[in-house]
């Protein structure tokens, strides 16, 4: 099978496309910078890079003649954290981007597509979504409006097209890197890490979702939305865990109510001398959970076998220790 995916080189392509060159496909890595995607991946005979942004779907298009499949995993995200960008922005790139991608794909043949949502657009773990309207998160919001667009859309409707809905990705090979990342190169330079007290939280190992993705790929065709879940456990529990392969770091927690009020204070002073809040509120209120899934359906269809927590804390504290010279 020949597979286009997108955001090859962040936490999840990093540990997907291995597992789709090993299983013997083919795959176009849609990258913004090739080189360096190279220096990242590796050259393999299956692998092809092509430069690629979403602020460009249209440079895509062409490269998907002669593929049997796509795999949408790149989105706006960071920016949401990092520097407050506008609704407006992750509704063109995270919304109608993903449907004009998965347009274009039906249009040139394309046999299916996979779509990396998030489980943090549902409202309950039966799947419902939360009301996009009530949401101040613009990252998922955008993934609530996503599917929403996609499952209207008559050009899709018979389409086969599988929604992944991963839970908070912790894993190896972060090179952003992401929030989980960040927070164990805190353990490892500082020597410490607070996170929120509160209810347990989906999670999931970035190599775990590479396996469902690859068996969304696949198993018979099919028009569906799976979470993609390994671990319910609180975040302080989780970030302790790394913690416990990290000489002398210290998981410390926070009141869930004190850690709100101090995002309060920060949007105050964000808005008042500019910057930006390093705890923003819907950042909070999702490590503080609850976040639970139903994973039955998931376990019948994709039948992943997750590895458990402690395997997955364990690697990224190696990981990040390795990264960062502070082994071997």
């Amino acid at each position: 099978m020949k597979i286009l995916m997108t955001g090859a080189t962040g936490l999840l392509g990093l540990n997907t496309v291995p597992q789709l060159l090993e299983a013997g496909h083919e795959v176009v890595a849609v990258v913004r910078k090739p080189d360096a995607a190279r220096e990242l991946l590796g050259e393999h005979p299956g692998l092809s890079f092509v430069q690629g942004d979403l602020d460009r779907i249209e440079d895509m298009v062409p490269h998907l003649a002669g593929c049997d499949a796509v795999v949408h995993a790149a989105a706006l995200f960071t920016e949401y954290y990092a520097t407050g960008a506008e609704w407006d922005r992750f509704y063109e790139l995270n919304v109608l981007g993903t449907q004009t991608l998965f347009r274009a794909a039906r249009t040139a043949g394309v046999g299916r597509g996979v779509f990396i949502s998030s489980v943090g657009v549902m409202a309950a773990p039966d799947g419902r979504r939360i009301p996009p309207e009530s949401m101040s998160d613009f990252y998922r919001r955008s993934k609530v409006e996503a599917e929403i667009l996609l499952e209207g859309d008559e050009e899709l409707r018979d389409w086969p097209l599988i929604t992944l809905r991963p839970g908070w990705i912790w894993g190896p090979k972060d090179p952003a890197p992401t929030s989980t990342g960040a927070m164990t190169r805190n353990l490892i330079e500082k020597g410490s890490e607070m996170l929120p007290t509160g209810d347990v939280v989906a999670m999931v190992d970035a190599r775990d979702v590479g396996k469902a993705i690859l068996s969304a790929l696949t198993i018979p065709a099919r028009t569906a939305t799976y979470p993609v879940v390994g671990a319910e456990i609180r975040s302080i529990d989780a970030l302790r865990a790394v913690a416990s392969h990290i000489p002398r770091a210290r998981a410390k927690t926070v009141p869930v109510g004190a850690a709100l009020f101090l995002s309060r204070v920060m949007d105050w002073k964000v808005k008042v001398f500019g910057g930006k809040n390093p705890i923003p509120m819907e950042g909070v209120k999702f490590i503080a959970g609850p976040l639970t899934a139903n994973m039955t359906q998931s376990h019948r269809d994709l039948g992943v076998v997750y590895r458990p927590f402690e395997e997955t804390a364990k690697d990224v504290a190696e990981y990040w220790l390795a990264r960062l010279g502070k082994q071997g």
